[in-house]
Formats: structure tokens, sequence, C-alpha cells
């Protein structure tokens, strides 16, 4: 979760000090892609009643607990075996892929797999597509100057 300073982090909504006393709520960092709209959020903390308020607020929520439900150890259930994953080094989840619930990609997102099983998963070759256009097409930048994306690619790519 984000690291919010009482007396020192602003709300970057409403760019007022988080103080004691206020209702916050901070985001993890699960947006890898810096070009997505929603990156404004990953790992941030604001005020409660600013989120709302932004026009991307509810979708950001949305997509944080989803974000939470689908990768709680608990929750990681392989989508190919149906099976738990028992091994944190054997569990893969796509995490956010993208915030445009009009893109063919945010079908995909916070998938969950045991890496033994990924070559069995019928729609991986389509997931491949997209997210190597999604490259080819200089529409995802990360931490990793691409890493996290090409390391996506080679992982469901069976490298």
């Amino acid at each position: 979760m984000a690291l919010i300073f009482i007396g020192q982090s602003k709300c970057p909504i409403c760019q007022q000090v988080l103080k004691e006393g206020d209702k916050i709520t901070g985001f993890p960092a699960f947006i890898s892609n810096y070009k997505d709209p929603l990156y404004f959020f990953n790992d941030n903390g604001f005020h409660e009643a600013c989120v709302p308020t932004h026009t991307q607020g509810t979708l950001a929520v949305l997509l944080k607990n989803a974000y939470l439900e689908e990768t709680d150890p608990h929750s990681r259930q392989c989508l190919v075996s149906g099976k738990p994953v028992p091994q944190f080094d054997r569990y893969f989840c796509t995490g956010l892929l993208t915030s445009d619930q009009d893109s063919p990609l945010f079908q995909y997102n916070f998938l969950s797999f045991d890496r033994a099983h990924i070559a069995e998963w019928p729609s991986r070759p389509e997931l491949l597509l997209a997210l190597t256009q999604l490259r080819e097409q200089g529409q995802w930048d990360d931490c990793l100057g691409g890493g996290i994306l090409d390391d996506m690619i080679d992982t469901l790519s069976g490298n």
C-alpha cells in the first residue's frame, strides 16, 4: 500500500495535506503501465471523499478491489487447472493490463496461473498478440523501460 506521512503527504486530488483524523484511503502499487490513465492512483493516498470526485475515481476503486481480491494469497487459483497455486514462485498474475473497459485487454486483467499450466490455456495466443501489439504501438511504459511487459510476454511464451 501507499506510504502516507500524516501531516506531510498531500491528497493528489485536492492538494490538501493528509492530516490526523482525516478519512484516508490508499491504493497499492497495482498499475505497472505509466501510460494508463489510472496510474495517477497507483501507490498513492487520498482523502476518501476526494476519490469519487475524480473522473476515474470509481473505476480506480473497482480495479483496486479486484486486484486485492484476485492477488490475495488465499485466492490464487490457476485459471487453467482450477487449483490453488501452492508456491509463490509458481504463481503468475497478469495484473492490471488496462483500465480501458472497451479494450480487448480488459478481460485479461488480474488472471492467475500456475506457471506449469500457462501453455495449456486456450486464450494464450490472443493475449500474447494483444500484449505484443501494445508494446509495438508504444502504449506501455514501466519502471523497467518496458521490462515488466517484456517479462509477461516471455512468461506467456514459455521462455
